[in-house]
């Protein structure tokens, strides 16, 4: 609980850098397309996601290094080291907080893609029923 608010902090810090500064610099578009099940296999939609992390396209739809993710990843793991005890503020934790920024990104990007779909299989029959009565 005592470091709660951090945890808090580092989020916001990193959504900032990753979803509005960075993009705007670069002129990125940091939302996440879907491939949905017409994109092929669940192997080929898994893929697409994790590739997110690394390419995304700009405001133009060409495709491109995805600058904002990981540099924005990076500064904000960096920014957010100056708010934690010193003897939290290591290369090695900042290293760390960085590679754990872009490991979450990566999974939330899969759990876009196939979100859809789980949601389906679990609610897809209360949908159903209530569409036919209405």
């Amino acid at each position: 609980a005592r470091y709660y608010w951090h945890t808090v902090a580092d989020q916001s810090v990193e959504n900032y850098f990753v979803e509005l500064i960075i993009p705007t610099i670069t002129h990125e578009d940091s939302r996440y397309y879907a491939m949905g099940k017409e994109g092929g296999s669940v192997w080929k939609r898994a893929g697409y996601s994790l590739s997110r992390v690394i390419v995304t396209r700009t405001n133009s739809d060409k495709p491109t290094i995805n600058y904002s993710e990981i540099t924005g990843s990076a500064a904000a793991a960096g920014l957010s080291s100056l708010y934690y005890p010193s003897k939290e503020r290591t290369t090695s934790i900042v290293l760390r907080d960085w590679a754990l920024d872009v490991t979450y990104d990566s999974v939330t990007f899969v759990f876009h893609e196939f979100w859809p779909d789980i949601h389906h299989a679990l609610f897809g029959r209360f949908e159903k029923r209530a569409a036919a009565n209405p």
